[in-house]
């Protein structure tokens, strides 16, 4: 068995050589690579220029900064905030005992505002289908003449009915578009004296406005 092993080794001398050189180059590159010495980064302390360069570029640096903010701040401000009535109008729904509400079915902006009148000689009692105004979880009594408003803030389709009729109706309440009408302006009285002017005539005088007797109550 020992005379085998000898014969095996002599016969694979030069393998087990190279392998052995191999392994002791191998070593040896290890240890000199954990054994070489860090590069160390070179500190040194600012002069006074250098330090004053540095200090102007930071000033200059938190001095845009400022400006920026300043900027933006100013845009906040200056951009007034978007009037949803004045612009897009008030929503108005008649209910009358014959047709019920009067439209039946509306399209809305969110933050816009529906008012409804009770044009009937009954008290009539608005109510929500569905909870999603807290606001309105108890039913609106609205008497005879009488007007209700809310702001729709709540996206999607609200549904409603007077409580002791069948009558319904609903509100879909959309997003505000990202490009916005011109306001409604609302609609004046022309002025009296253009007015006095019209009936009478370019070339006749204005009659006069001063009250008579008959139209001053006497002063006890």
């Amino acid at each position: 068995m020992n005379t085998k092993i000898v014969s095996f080794i002599e016969r694979n001398k030069p393998i087990f050589m190279i392998g052995i050189i191999l392994a002791s180059v191998f070593s040896i590159i290890v240890i000199a690579y954990r054994l070489r010495p860090g590069r160390e980064t070179e500190l040194r302390k600012l002069n006074e220029n250098e330090t004053l360069k540095y200090k102007v570029q930071e000033e200059d640096n938190q001095r845009d900064d400022d400006v920026e903010i300043g900027k933006n701040k100013e845009l906040t401000e200056d951009e007034p905030p978007l009037d949803i009535d004045k612009t897009f109008g008030i929503v108005k729904i008649s209910y009358t005992k014959e047709g019920g509400f009067n439209p039946m079915i509306i399209k809305v902006y969110q933050g816009q505002k529906v008012v409804w009148t009770n044009d009937t000689k009954e008290t009539i009692y608005l109510r929500q289908r569905k909870p999603t105004y807290p606001e309105l979880s108890n039913d609106v009594e609205m008497h005879p003449g009488t007007s209700f408003e809310f702001q729709m803030t709540t996206l999607g389709i609200w549904t409603y009915k007077e409580r002791y009729s069948n009558h319904e109706g609903s509100i879909d309440v959309k997003k505000i578009p990202d490009t916005l009408p011109e306001p409604k302006q609302e609609e004046t009285e022309p002025e009296q004296e253009t007015k006095l002017e019209s009936e009478t005539g370019p070339n006749q005088e204005t009659p006069s406005t001063v009250p008579t007797t008959q139209d001053v109550t006497p002063v006890e």
